[in-house]
């Protein structure tokens, strides 16, 4: 997949966060980089299925529970792995995950990948997905991205629904 980088964003920035993570099944592959012309490019593995909010709105009855369940584990391992690697995701949700892999048949086939790791340092927040101390003070740390994994499961777990949405 070809991304171009948000306003303001750096590929090389997006980049040596993705290098510096190495091959982590759970976490979407960083191939290549383009900053001739007017935008950056970032080059990276395709994901046939899209992003995981999607998917689950296209083929909600297709997901049973064991895929669900097979979806958070590969999001927790993915998690894991950033934290290892001391980086905070700052933006976990469905829309960040995507789906390479799926039979509706054999839950065990699902594969889905972390993304977006563009809000690691970056200014804009997610609200709904975030914890007391980080809209109160903009602490972020791997407990605030725990809690962001509490809601991605709630997301994932109801199908895609919005987390907070009679919140205006």
């Amino acid at each position: 997949a070809v991304l171009r980088m948000r306003m303001g964003g750096s590929c090389e920035e997006e980049a040596k966060k993705l290098v510096n993570l190495g091959r982590h099944p759970d976490l979407v592959r960083y191939l290549g980089l383009c900053t001739e012309g007017p935008e950056q490019l970032l080059l990276t593995e395709l994901a046939p299925h899209g992003s995981l909010d999607q998917f689950l709105e296209a083929r909600e009855d297709e997901v049973t529970m064991a895929h669900k369940l097979k979806m958070l584990e590969q999001i927790c391992a993915g998690m894991v792995a950033l934290s290892g690697a001391g980086m905070v995701h700052r933006d976990l949700a469905t829309r960040n995950i995507l789906v390479f892999a799926f039979d509706a048949h054999d839950p065990a086939a699902t594969v889905v990948k972390i993304t977006d790791f563009g809000l690691v340092q970056g200014e804009a927040v997610p609200f709904r997905w975030m914890p007391p101390e980080a809209l109160q003070r903009r602490r972020f740390s791997e407990k605030s991205d725990v809690w962001a994994f509490g809601v991605t499961a709630w997301e994932l777990l109801t199908g895609g629904q919005i987390p907070f949405a009679f919140i205006a």
